[in-house]
């Protein structure tokens, strides 16, 4: 019984190291696809009147990028969201460069975009 209480610490502290490292590693289910916008004020967008902005034509910035309509989005009734435009806007009526993130080139009608920002 001694010898046993003996291995416990070590078995938990080699399964809580083994997890740290699981958790710590890429995983391809949260990969993101970006795209750097050289010159934002060519992007179209619509705001609509639930509060959601959505990109229109980030296939002409990108052909590999999904097209029309609702597949790239800002959710204006977010602080998130409101910064995320806020964002765009800036870098649109400057034409400067913006990067955004989203969870695939070919959008989703569920999934906002994840980040919006020159980095």
């Amino acid at each position: 019984m001694r010898s046993l209480r003996k291995l416990m610490p070590r078995r938990a502290g080699l399964w809580l190291a083994g997890a740290s490292v699981l958790l710590a590693a890429p995983s391809m289910a949260s990969a993101a696809d970006y795209l750097l916008i050289p010159d934002a004020s060519v992007v179209k967008y619509v705001v609509d009147s639930s509060g959601m902005v959505y990109l229109r034509n980030l296939n002409e910035v990108d052909a590999s990028w999904a097209g029309c309509c609702n597949n790239f989005w800002m959710n204006l009734n977010t602080d998130a969201g409101r910064g995320q435009f806020s964002a765009f806007l800036a870098a649109k009526v400057s034409h400067q460069r913006i990067v955004i993130y989203a969870d695939s080139k070919t959008g989703s009608s569920t999934v906002p975009l994840l980040h919006v920002g020159d980095f």
